[in-house]
């Protein structure tokens, strides 16, 4: 077999993986891990289970996939990746307001993927338990490292504490996120993506606000 060909192959193999992913991370979106069944997402694909099993031992590891591979990656594209701009502080307000702007009914019908996958798993499945954990504690590590720069370079008060202060966002933040879905109120995450907006100014630097914590 030729190189090319070897390359065609490999690339149409991942091409087939992508779009399983995306089926069963849609489909977990919508009725959750436990209720996704394996013949909805294959119908959906016009696919057998051997070309399903070719790519993914089982159910369990198809679901680790999806929340590795897109739930996690997307997350923290909208979390962290906005934490290397000048003013990290006014970032995270700006993808805060940025969300509670474009939440439209099926997001906010399905919700946060890593909010309702770790309400639906950690309890029950060590390895979604422990993946959620690192996403989750990649967000906080990178929000502190990133509060603290800003105060580094003056935009952030200094009697400030950065890793509380990072709590408490990502707290509120996912808090909001479940009580809006929950009420099917997309009002409701505004409001608290407002309230949070407001703290995160209060601690700009020059502000005489008074922390909440």
């Amino acid at each position: 077999m030729s190189y090319a060909m070897t390359l065609q192959r490999s690339s149409k193999a991942e091409e087939t993986r992508c779009r399983i992913l995306e089926v069963a991370g849609e489909e977990m979106m919508r009725v959750g891990f436990r209720s996704m069944g394996l013949n909805d997402v294959l119908k959906k694909l016009c696919m057998s289970k051997g070309a399903l099993y070719h790519h993914f031992q089982n159910k369990l590891e198809l679901g680790y996939a999806v929340l590795d591979e897109l739930y996690a990656k997307r997350f923290l594209n909208t979390w962290v990746l906005p934490l290397d701009q000048e003013d990290p502080l006014q970032a995270t307000i700006d993808a805060l307001q940025c969300l509670a702007g474009s939440m439209g009914t099926e997001s906010l019908k399905c919700g946060c993927p890593m909010n309702t996958l770790a309400s639906e798993m950690s309890a029950i499945d060590e390895g979604f338990r422990q993946r959620i954990e690192r996403v989750f504690a990649r967000w906080k590590n990178r929000l502190t490292e990133a509060f603290t720069r800003a105060q580094n370079k003056g935009y952030m008060r200094d009697d400030v504490d950065p890793e509380d202060t990072a709590v408490f966002v990502i707290v509120a933040i996912q808090g909001a996120l479940t009580v809006a879905k929950n009420a099917q109120d997309k009002k409701i995450f505004a409001q608290a993506a407002q309230s949070v907006s407001n703290y995160l100014r209060s601690m700009q630097a020059g502000s005489s606000a008074i922390s909440a914590h």
